[in-house]
């Protein structure tokens, strides 16, 4: 953060609730380890029961290499709570990991984007949850793909993670 405190371009996710026709503000969330730069919050992603969030940070740095990142948030009744910070098992600087995220409705598979992959050819990462721990299961390339096409710009999974589509 800056002297006074603030920081720029760290981002958060702001969570409302409805009740009857009025849409409530009930939390506002913040990663554990915010900086200047993450971009939190530039993609999100909530299951169909609403207690889990998967939330991008595709500026997120890690030894001083803007690598991006993915964070899952659960929800205890009106807190949400850090579960855990996702990141792909092949880091290089500028993928831009986490600028398009997607959880299945039933909340055991995420899917994340990282577009700028490989000179920007993309890629997307397959994650599941396995004893309340997630765990990469898969990378997903495009077998045409060519730097610049950009894919998994964006992505969506469907009811149980079975079928993923990414956009190039």
């Amino acid at each position: 953060p800056y002297s006074d405190g603030t920081y720029v371009d760290t981002g958060c996710v702001y969570v409302y609730y409805r009740s009857g026709l009025n849409w409530i503000h009930q939390y506002t969330i913040r990663p554990s380890d915010r900086h200047n730069g993450d971009m939190f919050g530039i993609s999100v992603s909530l299951s169909s029961n609403g207690t889990t969030a998967v939330i991008g940070a595709y500026g997120d740095a890690t030894d001083g290499e803007v690598h991006g990142s993915a964070y899952v948030f659960t929800r205890n009744s009106t807190t949400w709570t850090q579960h855990t910070k996702l990141t792909s098992t092949d880091l290089t600087e500028h993928d831009y990991f986490g600028n398009a995220v997607c959880i299945s409705p039933n909340g055991t598979e995420i899917l994340v984007g990282a577009y700028n992959k490989d000179q920007g050819t993309g890629a997307g990462y397959v994650f599941i949850k396995v004893n309340d721990k997630w765990l990469q299961q898969s990378k997903l390339v495009a077998g045409d793909g060519m730097p610049g096409d950009w894919f998994g710009y964006s992505v969506s999974l469907s009811t149980y993670g079975t079928t993923a589509i990414l956009g190039a």
